[in-house]
């Protein structure tokens, strides 16, 4: 949250709210509940790996207990939630990686490992198969053959002749042609039939890798200073036991993910228009034809909320709009319900609003990803194509509930939103910036230039022009997107370790009626976002779901129902529509810190549009998805 916002002591009370909380709630109660969830992750850590799912290797068994943990800590809270996810990428990297700890390997040399997991799956099967990997390893002893042997992995990965004649036989120019996984000679042979026998076309590359220099490089074996040839039979079992790593370029890479440079650009945007008196402008433009009837200046703010929630952050929004509606509930009557009406418009409508776009709220830009992961291409515009008519909706239908639930006692609502549009050169070229930014967005099936990418151009743009200055990247809210990176960690590590593929295998997902699968799936969400972060329970959902929805059985079964981006999209909007109390969402915390909210109000108008806006969302996502329009 920046301080040139408008609200930003609002923000700052939220914060403190927040702080004073866990500070009262130092003692034992967190205590307990950080214990439960490092013993519960301990025990999971500990526990051999043939208690849990068959197949699992040690890997998968460490990654599942850090997702527990990750689960527990954000339902919890013992810790800010950044916090945990950030503690979630360090685990992951000094225990599952490929350039963890070394204890961690279990006694298997680090470098046998690495170079085993890195073979292809055909080279594997050689080494699995301890004949033909002796044979292999006597072959590899001569040191002319594995020259030859090399030179004819060289001309299989593309070279259209390999010359050996400075290498190893002065007299002889031997030329190989690999056409359709089959090698013809087509002149002088010099490889002999041995290698040839033992060095087929399916393992063509494995030779001419780094990894196989490695594992039929003499090693002493465990307990014995005598060194093997090559890797043993049991080491062989050790390292499958083991399971793959993840790549810790993979989990470093979550903290610069594409998404995470999307949102950098909306925090930049924001920042802009703050300083240029755009949001002040915009605001006072489209709330002043709703004239001053307090009916319509109510409906006015819900829409005007929505739309900035969806480009701006929603805490940020709902902190601004509060600030304007402060004198306006301060004169309103004191025994009317209009105030309470007005309070409860700006959370809900923030909520909501951030449904309408992939920067919205990070829950949307979190399905997003994993949805192009898997090969499924939504871009920013087609998001919008949906989603902001679910969203207009449901804040024209939380007009009518907050009109029927707190009528207005009063005649007229005045309102004074002071600040003027700035119009010396730089504010000009933000604006513009603005306006092709958001057309960029909205456009970039049209334009082929991605979303992410897009971000990048008010950041230039802002940079170079001297409007956004180092101290402004200082008060980014780094922790929303550290507690995003965090989840995208997880998913890399589900993935790379193939624990989402175990997990997959031992539940039998594909029996399940897919009506099931989509309707629990979002009450789930719905339910953890109303208590936990809706990011927590986007990071937690998102990466099990996507996996699952991606399997062969499972993708089938729910293709009558929009397939797998019915399960992603739909906890996007779970998400937001978690809104039933003070703590389930920044703006609901800031509008009940008005004094104006009675926690009970916020719980009746939560259930409500969470009720409304589960049914239409996914009535809307079965629809679009059976269609094939998403």
């Amino acid at each position: 949250m920046f301080k040139i916002f408008p609200g930003y002591d609002l923000v700052e009370k939220y914060h403190d709210w927040k702080k004073a909380h866990r500070v009262d709630d130092k003692t034992v109660s967190r205590a307990i509940r950080l214990v439960i969830a490092v013993v519960a992750a301990l025990t999971v850590w500990c526990l051999p790996v043939e208690t849990w799912i068959e197949g699992m290797t040690i890997i998968q068994k460490r990654t599942l207990a850090i997702f527990l943990f990750a689960i527990l800590m954000w339902l919890f809270e013992a810790v800010a939630a950044w916090t945990t996810s950030v503690m979630v990428v360090v685990l992951l990297l000094f225990t599952t990686s490929n350039s963890n700890l070394v204890f961690f390997n279990n006694g298997i040399e680090a470098e046998y490992l690495k170079a085993y997991q890195g073979l292809t799956p055909d080279a594997k099967k050689i080494v699995d198969d301890q004949t033909k990997y002796a044979d292999l390893v006597e072959i590899l002893k001569d040191a002319d053959k594995t020259k030859q042997l090399k030179a004819w992995g060289q001309y299989i990965q593309g070279q259209t002749s390999y010359n050996l004649s400075d290498e190893v036989l002065a007299e002889d120019t031997v030329i190989y042609k690999y056409e359709k996984n089959k090698i013809e000679v087509k002149d002088t042979v010099v490889v002999g039939a041995d290698i040839k026998k033992a060095y087929t076309p399916a393992t063509a590359k494995l030779l001419t890798s780094k990894a196989i220099e490695t594992l039929t490089t003499p090693i002493p074996d465990k307990g014995d200073a005598t060194p093997v040839s090559a890797l043993t039979p049991s080491r062989v079992a050790e390292i499958k036991a083991m399971g793959p790593q993840t790549s810790f370029k993979s989990l470093l890479a979550c903290f610069a993910d594409p998404i995470i440079m999307l949102f950098i650009g909306g925090f930049i945007l924001a920042i802009a228009a703050s300083k240029t008196g755009l949001d002040l402008y915009l605001a006072r433009v489209m709330l002043k034809p709703f004239g001053k009837n307090p009916k319509y200046v109510l409906l006015g703010f819900l829409m005007v909320t929505g739309i900035f929630s969806m480009f701006l952050s929603n805490t940020a929004t709902a902190a601004m709009m509060l600030t304007f509606l402060g004198p306006v509930l301060k004169a309103l009557p004191a025994d009317g319900k209009g105030k309470i009406a007005l309070a409860l418009a700006i959370p809900i409508a923030a909520n909501i609003g951030g449904m309408g776009t992939p920067i919205g709220t990070p829950p949307n830009a979190i399905a997003l990803k994993y949805m192009n992961d898997i090969g499924i291409s939504i871009g920013f515009g087609q998001w919008m194509a949906f989603m902001i008519p679910l969203t207009l909706l449901l804040l024209f239908i939380a007009w009518v509930m907050l009109l029927k639930l707190f009528p207005f006692k009063a005649k007229e609502i005045t309102l004074n939103i002071e600040g003027e549009l700035k119009k010396d050169w730089r504010s000009i070229v933000v604006y513009i910036t603005f306006i092709c930014t958001i057309l960029l967005w909205v456009l970039d099936k049209a334009t082929g230039v991605n979303a992410n990418v897009v971000a990048m151009l008010p950041v230039g743009v802002c940079a170079i022009i001297g409007v956004l200055t180092k101290r402004d990247l200082e008060e980014i809210s780094w922790s929303v997107l550290w507690m995003v990176a965090g989840g995208f960690a997880l998913g890399v590590a589900l993935k790379e370790t193939g624990l989402a593929d175990t997990l997959i295998a031992a539940i039998p997902f594909g029996n399940w009626p897919a009506i099931v699968m989509v309707v629990g799936s979002g009450l789930i969400c719905y339910a953890m976002a109303n208590f936990i972060s809706h990011t927590a329970t986007a990071n937690l959902l998102v990466p099990i779901l996507a996996s699952v929805g991606a399997s062969g059985a499972v993708a089938a079964n729910l293709a009558g129902l929009g397939g797998v981006s019915t399960l992603l999209i739909g906890v996007a909007i779970g998400s937001s529509l978690g809104m039933v109390l003070p703590i389930s969402t920044p703006p609901n915390a800031i509008a009940a810190s008005t004094g104006m909210i009675e926690q009970k109000d916020m719980v009746k108008t939560g259930l409500i549009m969470g009720v409304v806006g589960l049914v239409l969302g996914y009535t809307m996502l079965i629809v679009l998805g059976s269609t094939g329009l998403i």
